[in-house]
């Protein structure tokens, strides 16, 4: 008789989570593979959506659309900022990483997203807001 995975049950998978790029954005490669309870929320819906019905052994790859992953961009964390503003040692260049202080002394990781000759756009959103993922999971235990 096969069992398949269902909301309560305890699941262990190793797992590979892409942008659709192939870039990683997440992995168990190398390490221990996870084990949670599904259908408490611990992932994103996609993630645990695609591991439900699962049977023991079995390995799947599919792809998780933005509203099943980590949502929209929001845009209240997009902010224009003079180029002037942009602190002397972060390098100016798109795609460019940049951990910056808030006024309540918070650091915050952005992405330069856009560059003009008077202005600098600076996204806050975590990289996979927005993007569709491809996960390819398997199901080595399940209680």
């Amino acid at each position: 008789m096969e069992i398949f995975a269902t909301d309560g049950d305890t699941v262990i998978v190793h797992y590979q989570v892409s942008f659709t790029d192939g870039k990683v954005y997440d992995s168990t490669a190398g390490k221990d593979p996870i084990k949670f309870e599904l259908g408490t929320g611990f992932f994103i819906p996609g993630f645990e959506a695609a591991i439900r019905g699962m049977k023991l052994g079995e390995k799947k790859v599919t792809t998780i659309r933005p509203v099943h992953a980590f949502g929209k961009k929001r845009l209240e964390l997009i902010q224009v900022i003079p180029r002037a503003g942009l602190p002397d040692h972060i390098p100016c260049k798109e795609g460019q990483k940049a951990e910056i202080t808030m006024d309540d002394g918070q650091q915050v990781v952005v992405t330069i997203t856009e560059i003009t000759d008077d202005t600098v756009t600076l996204d806050a959103n975590p990289d996979p807001i927005g993007k569709e993922l491809v996960l390819a999971v398997e199901l080595i235990g399940l209680d």
